[in-house]
């Protein structure tokens, strides 16, 4: 469904607009660079007032400092983990940093005199490509979330929901996946999570529990090879997170009622981290998943699920026409039958 998109200058959740014009993004080298740092133009003991918004403990999530060979370590190629976040030529068009270290995760671009940037968690580095992909912009633009502000295995189950439709030649829909999944409130907790629909599970965790990967978070920025590499989606962390009710079939589209029909007929749960690991692999996917359905299959899919939607309706208006008629019924015989007193 067609929505209206935000621009990646969001405002900050404290209300403060970021600056009208930026100046031009700090130089950094086509190949991510480690040991390229930013400018940051706030003191570290200023956070907790220019950031009044933020929860104690969110402004204590802060980077921690890493070795300068961190992120030439993190991308070096692994047999057993073949999916990379720049793994394509045009991933290498953006700015990798480290952050400096003590930096809270709830700062924006004041701290980069207007110059736009985003975090991601080394945790998850691997695992998502950039840049996101129309569907993971989309989707973070209707939750209202920054990258940074969903859980690893949040972002787990988005990349294998979208290793999935692919395998079936279909593009994901953000209404597709908040039909099978819906977002925590994290209450207490800092990251949003998101999880299976009750009678809808499709995907399982990547990881039963993620271990030390707070404070290990990169500083993501365009240049002149990729300036719209930030666009489309927020940016910096947001403190209303939008939570909402599982997705219904009866506001969808033809299409995407058809997809919908299509995995829940898989009558299975896949394994996130299985998926993601065979990514690239055509083969194993084929034989983890099955083949891909054929036309006339996903016809069928479509059909049954407009035809449930059509019933579903006829049903209630044959009831309701049911109740009129005996109501009027009743009144003609009360009208025609003479009254003894």
């Amino acid at each position: 469904m067609a929505r209206t998109k935000t621009t990646a200058r969001l405002a900050s959740p404290s209300g403060a607009q970021p600056s009208a014009s930026a100046p031009s993004s700090p130089s950094t080298s086509a190949t991510p660079s480690a040991s390229v740092q930013p400018r940051a133009t706030l003191p570290p003991q200023d956070y907790a007032r220019a950031y009044q918004w933020a929860p104690l403990h969110l402004l204590a999530e802060t980077s921690r400092q890493l070795p300068a060979d961190h992120l030439a370590t993190l991308l070096k190629s692994d047999a057993d983990e073949p999916s990379c976040a720049l793994d394509r030529e045009d991933d290498r068009h953006l700015g990798v940093c480290i952050p400096p270290r003590g930096m809270p995760v709830c700062v924006d671009d004041r701290v980069t005199n207007g110059v736009p940037f985003t975090f991601i968690y080394s945790a998850i580095f691997k695992r998502v490509r950039l840049p996101f992909t129309f569907f993971e912009k989309d989707l973070l633009t209707e939750l209202n979330v920054a990258p940074c502000q969903l859980h690893p295995n949040a972002w787990a189950f988005i990349r294998a929901f979208e290793i999935l439709c692919n395998h079936f030649g279909d593009p994901p829909s953000t209404d597709v996946f908040l039909h099978f999944f819906e977002a925590k409130n994290p209450g207490d907790r800092s990251w949003v999570s998101l999880n299976g629909v009750p009678g809808r599970v499709i995907l399982g965790l990547y990881q039963q529990s993620f271990k030390d990967w707070k404070g290990k978070f990169y500083m993501i920025t365009s240049n002149e090879h990729n300036p719209t590499l930030l666009e489309g989606f927020p940016l910096y962390w947001v403190l209303r997170v939008e939570f909402r009710k599982p997705r219904g079939l009866e506001a969808m589209t033809p299409y995407e009622r058809e997809l919908c029909g299509l995995l829940s007929s898989l009558g299975a749960k896949f394994g996130s981290s299985t998926l993601i690991k065979h990514e690239f692999n055509v083969e194993m996917l084929k034989k983890y998943i099955g083949l891909p359905y054929s036309l006339p299959f996903n016809l069928l899919f479509s059909w049954a699920c407009n035809l449930a939607l059509v019933c579903h309706a006829r049903v209630f208006a044959c009831v309701n026409c049911l109740s009129a008629l005996c109501l009027f019924v009743f009144l003609a015989f009360c009208a025609l039958t003479p009254c003894h007193v």
